[in-house]
């Protein structure tokens, strides 16, 4: 698109209550309105083909849900066309008839159906996929993996947290996680003392990294002494 017209879009996106083309959150904004798999087949549908895969690898990550194969969506919507008889337009002036290939049994439609649910169960179910939202900000991340746990050690390891109390699970993105405890670093070289605010002790290690501490064994070394180690050696 020329300028003017990516000028356009960003304006009507922003009257939508979306970010502009340039905003890094417009497609988890888009997809985070997808409410079902109808719903997102049918945005499919309306993206050129040569663009739909493009737009399904886009969105998908993003889904409040388990998205079907795109293929699936595909058969899905040829065989409402079918079921339906909706006209077709192929370049020319007027639309036509949907023409059926060929007619399907009820005795073999109910045997492929009940072959595909099995299929995207299947599917479904090894995706592992993990769905995060925010307390604080109700952002949202979906975390796929072979496995749920895996799903989950990659959540931890994005920077979510979570804790779940009396049957009440909260969760906090990385820019949200609450600190709930203090943590004392003392060098062992000089008489720095920091106290950091974390989510527990394994974070406030990492915490502590960041800032410059350094650990060795028993020692524990401030951003300046660390940094004189590093310059003797």
């Amino acid at each position: 698109m020329d300028t003017i017209t990516r000028a356009k879009v960003s304006h009507e996106l922003r009257k939508l209550g979306f970010g502009a083309l340039d905003d890094p959150n417009l497609v988890p904004q888009i997809a985070f309105c997808i409410r079902s798999h109808e719903h997102f087949r049918g945005m499919l549908m309306g993206v050129v083909k040569e663009q739909r895969e493009f737009a399904y690898r886009a969105l998908a990550p993003h889904l409040r849900f388990t998205p079907k194969p795109l293929d699936v969506y595909e058969r899905e919507i040829q065989e409402k066309a079918e079921r339906e008889q909706w006209d077709i337009w192929d370049g020319t002036a007027y639309p036509k008839p949907f023409k059926v290939g060929e007619i399907e049994s009820d005795e073999h439609r109910l045997a492929r159906l009940a072959e595909e649910a099995i299929e995207q169960a299947e599917h479904e179910k090894a995706k592992g996929v993990l769905e995060m939202v925010c307390t604080k900000c109700t952002v949202q991340a979906l975390f796929p993996a072979p496995k749920r746990k895996l799903a989950v050690k990659a959540a931890h390891e994005a920077g979510w947290r979570w804790t779940e109390i009396n049957g009440t699970r909260k969760q906090w993105c990385p820019k949200h996680v609450p600190a709930r405890a203090t943590m004392k670093l003392t060098c062992s070289n000089c008489p720095i003392i920091q106290r950091i605010r974390v989510w527990d002790e394994q974070d406030g290690y990492r915490d502590a990294r960041r800032l410059g501490w350094q650990f060795d064994d028993a020692k524990c070394l401030c951003p300046e002494c660390g940094a004189k180690a590093v310059v003797v050696q």
